[in-house]
């Protein structure tokens, strides 16, 4: 047995924390047992017949390993059986690309804005249909655009995708949340949308300038009393609050938690920061961009201010061994005009399509390119401790720009692990109270 390659070692007082990407354990040793683990280390390989309670821990823990499994191999079976499998097909539609947001930062400028035509939805249809000849269940993503401003056209195809796949269908939904009224939220919920995202970039001066009307009138206190009022109707809907961060508003995102405070939503959902990219020129000036250095020291003190304030958003992330379904074999995106894409940011941008849903398009380059993608092709990545979070980063910008980005916890891990063991000892100073 050897000690897994993707173990990760925090020390912490006397305390030894090892964390393991692959498995997402965390495992606190004591100074005892932390001194038993470094020799345990210093043997290399840790004889079969050893079987105490330290080395039971770590095999759980999946941080130590049988000698006759290769973690890279592992990794990539894994990568490669979630890449070409049919279980369930992952279909993002955008009905319509037209929005009722002027946002500065987005990546539609100069796209054309259809909606859906009558042959177009009717192909669409016919292509849910067919997938049921391949895939047990199905996931439809609604994208735009602003998907809700084409509820007629979700309703159509929605009441399609539930009479074929019944119980094994699900639903997800990107929206501004500015049409989330009541009718409309009644609507998702016998589609079966159980989770939105609705972005909010900061308190109601910078987002009211950021996520913009075209007469310029508040988007901000709109949205937030939509979700309010969604929650009441359909309480169990996840909403998921994304933060778009640069430079220019970085420091005011606190702001927005006192606002959900205030309006009692706090606690009924969730909240994440996500750095503005410039893959596809979205930033203002290249400058408000962040490197993965500058979002790793915000986040931290994004995470440390609203932890001594009470709330808890500190997550270790998740292995991410498909990637995203830009390389999956069963994930495709169609947009208004029938068009298929495969990542989310190259939608109704005509040069990466892969074809029209009135054609085959799986030998197409712009399809093979992402299909015969790999992470593993990249050595530095291959051998990197982080690459069951990371998997060589975003596939987009790899095969756009040549380059690998980082997953941010490999430039903060110790400090997010003590963050995460200050969280552990609170939560065991309440209980005892």
């Amino acid at each position: 047995m050897n000690l897994s390659r993707y173990n990760i070692e925090v020390a912490i007082d006397e305390n030894l924390f090892i964390y393991n990407t692959f498995s997402n354990g965390v495992l606190k040793l004591d100074k005892e047992h932390a001194a038993k683990y470094k020799e345990l280390k210093e043997e290399g390989n840790i004889g079969a017949g050893r079987n105490s309670e330290l080395i039971e821990t770590l095999r759980k823990g999946q941080m130590l390993i049988d000698d006759n499994i290769d973690e890279i191999e592992r990794l990539r079976v894994m990568h490669y059986s979630s890449k070409y499998s049919s279980d369930n097909y992952m279909l993002t539609i955008a009905p319509t690309m037209k929005c009722n947001f002027v946002c500065p930062y987005c990546y539609e400028k100069g796209r054309n804005l259809h909606t859906m035509n009558r042959d177009i939805i009717d192909k669409t249809k016919e292509y849910i249909k067919n997938i049921k000849k391949v895939a047990s269940s199905l996931t439809i993503s609604w994208y735009g655009g602003e998907p809700l401003l084409a509820m007629n056209i979700i309703e159509e195809l929605s009441t399609c995708a539930i009479d074929v796949f019944k119980e094994n269908y699900f639903a997800t939904m990107v929206t501004n949340g500015y049409r989330l009224t009541g009718e409309n939220v009644k609507k998702l919920e016998k589609f079966k949308v159980k989770n939105i995202q609705i972005t909010i970039d900061g308190p109601p001066d910078i987002h009211n300038k950021m996520r913009k009307l075209p007469n310029g009138q508040d988007t901000f206190f709109t949205i937030l009393n939509n979700v309010v009022n969604a929650l009441e109707i359909y309480p169990d809907l996840h909403v998921v609050i994304r933060v778009n961060t640069d430079k220019s508003n970085i420091d005011r995102v606190d702001e927005i938690i006192d606002y959900l405070k205030e309006y009692e939503l706090d606690h009924k959902i969730s909240i994440y920061l996500a750095p503005i990219d410039n893959i596809n020129n979205t930033c203002e000036t290249a400058e408000n961009c962040f490197t993965n250095d500058e979002f790793a020291a915000k986040q931290l003190e994004y995470l440390r201010r609203n932890f001594n304030r009470g709330y808890n958003f500190i997550k270790l992330p998740e292995p991410n061994i498909s990637i995203c379904g830009a390389v999956s074999n069963s994930s495709v995106i169609i947009d208004a005009q029938g068009d298929f894409y495969k990542c989310w940011d190259d939608v109704s941008d005509e040069k990466c399509k892969l074809g029209n849903i009135k054609e085959e398009y799986e030998t197409s380059k712009n399809y093979t390119k992402w299909i015969l993608y790999d992470p593993f092709e990249n050595e530095k990545c291959t051998e990197c401790t982080y690459l069951p979070i990371c998997m060589g980063g975003c596939p987009n910008q790899v095969i756009k720009t040549g380059n690998n980005k980082c997953a941010i916890i490999k430039n903060n891990v110790d400090e997010m692990i003590k963050l995460l063991y200050q969280s552990f000892q609170r939560r065991q100073q309440e209980k005892e109270k």
